[in-house]
């Protein structure tokens, strides 16, 4: 049975003029291995704006994905992140210099979305490979927790999640081929989740 997958990262943000999130989805999108066989997965590179949320909402709803998998940085961090909730809440300048519209991203909507479980199933899958891996509840207020927000509010039972990718340490600098193998197996690990529900 074949399933598809939507991959998302990001441009180039102040501070991050080479996001490597994207060259991560985009190696993750080529990766070959017979687990993913049937596997179809797209691709969404997102501008750091605001205004690709929009373009995030029409394609989940255009895709139908069987799960969605986002990948950002945080130039901070020193370990890969499984982001466990994404909140309600905006702040921040984007790539464009544009602020967003209101302090939420939906005034009717929930304060606080979250993945349903299998985190334990998903940080293993970064773990067994040999990363630093850990759940982070706080995916913070900028376009990363913007996306997860909507891609949860937009996906509805579908399994969604956020992977903050780190810019410091020995884990952002691994060899990128060997982090495509891992985020495979977080991929494959976020299906298995859609299997058992």
């Amino acid at each position: 049975m074949s399933a598809i997958v939507l991959i998302t990262a990001f441009g180039p943000f102040p501070g991050v003029p080479r996001n490597p999130s994207a060259e991560a989805a985009m190696r993750l999108a080529q990766l070959r291995r017979p687990a993913l066989a049937d596997v179809k997965r797209e691709v969404l590179l997102l501008a750091t704006e605001w205004r690709a949320l929009e373009g995030l909402k029409a394609r989940i709803r255009a895709s139908r994905p069987d799960a969605v998998l986002l990948l950002g940085v945080a130039p901070r961090r020193r370990r890969i992140e499984v982001e466990g909730r994404a909140t309600n809440l905006v702040r921040g300048i984007d790539a464009a210099g544009v602020r967003p519209a209101g302090p939420t991203l939906d005034p009717d909507g929930a304060d606080v979305l979250g993945l349903s479980g299998g985190q334990a199933r998903l940080l293993h899958a970064l773990r067994a490979r040999g990363l630093a891996a850990g759940l982070s509840r706080d995916a913070g207020r900028y376009l990363c927790n913007a996306a997860y927000y909507t891609a949860l509010a937009c996906g509805g039972e579908t399994p969604t999640v956020f992977v903050h990718l780190p810019g410091r340490g020995p884990v952002a600098r691994i060899d990128p081929d060997r982090r495509a193998r891992a985020l495979s197996d977080l991929l494959l690990a976020l299906l298995a989740e859609r299997r058992s529900r």
